[in-house]
């Protein structure tokens, strides 16, 4: 099975636990029950006739084998309609929650089918970790924790102005009965040098990274680079002020370029 690292390039920094966590999460026995067609309309306070106009404009799925049957719902999709509920609330079109939906549905694992991150962060919302919904005006949106958007805050940046929808007061909704209020934690602060390292970590375009230090507190980096040999030397020495580039050359061409980038903190 091919790894798809695409995901990585998200409004959420999301590492390569969430790979695994999404693989880990189809074997678990309570992945059926996110999936299964256990729920009503009545359950979604939506009428026939609005579910139904939703459906022939794909924002929801009828996955009746036969029109005159009930219309059933799994938990995925209950919990999908009520955010449908709450984009509308907002003001947000039709046609740009169906975007929404595409992206949210998405899942970086090929050929393998009913397996979305939507599904797994409902598990997470479940297990009173906070989960948001983040939404752009263009119907861009992702979905991840809440130590995700802060990581991704901190460590590149701000975002662009966004609707963010509390997945864990929707499946609290449903689940009425249960107290399963989400559990926040402070963490650790990191500081300006430390945060700068979890980025080029984070980041994986480096071959290795050495850490100096002066007195107790990193001081430099060293990020060990290979680049592509179609890059011009003068390319890559306007790139960084303080750097070391080795080259390695084969019957008269440049075959492998390392360069070390020093970068101060």
């Amino acid at each position: 099975m091919k790894k798809n690292t695409s995901y990585l390039k998200t409004h959420f920094l999301k590492g390569d636990n969430f790979y695994l966590s999404l693989i880990n999460f189809k074997k678990l026995k309570a992945f059926k029950g996110f999936i299964d067609k256990q729920y009503s309309l009545k359950n979604t306070h939506v009428s026939y006739r609005v579910i139904n106009h939703w459906c022939k404009l794909g924002l929801v799925q009828d996955s009746r084998k036969k029109q005159t049957k009930w219309r059933k719902l799994s938990l995925s999709d209950l919990v999908w309609i009520k955010i449908i509920g709450r984009l509308r609330k907002f003001g947000l079109s039709l046609n740009k929650i169906k975007k929404v939906r595409q992206e949210l549905f998405y899942s970086p694992i090929k050929k393998t089918t009913r397996i979305h991150q939507f599904e797994m962060y409902i598990g997470h919302a479940m297990l009173k970790r906070p989960c948001l919904i983040i939404v752009f005006e263009d119907g861009s949106a992702d979905i991840g924790l809440f130590s995700e958007y802060k990581a991704r805050i901190e460590l590149i940046g701000g975002l662009k102005s966004h609707l963010i929808i509390n997945l864990n007061d929707i499946v609290q909704e449903i689940f009425s009965t249960k107290d399963i209020t989400p559990k926040y934690t402070s963490g650790t602060e990191l500081n300006t040098e430390e945060l700068s390292l979890m980025l080029a970590i984070r980041s994986g375009n480096y071959k290795s990274i050495k850490i100096r230090f002066k007195d107790k507190s990193i001081k430099l980096l060293e990020l060990e680079k290979e680049e592509t040999t179609q890059k011009r030397i003068n390319q890559i020495l306007k790139e960084n002020n303080y750097q070391d580039i080795q080259l390695t050359q084969s019957d008269g061409k440049i075959v492998k370029i390392n360069r070390i980038i020093k970068q101060k903190l």
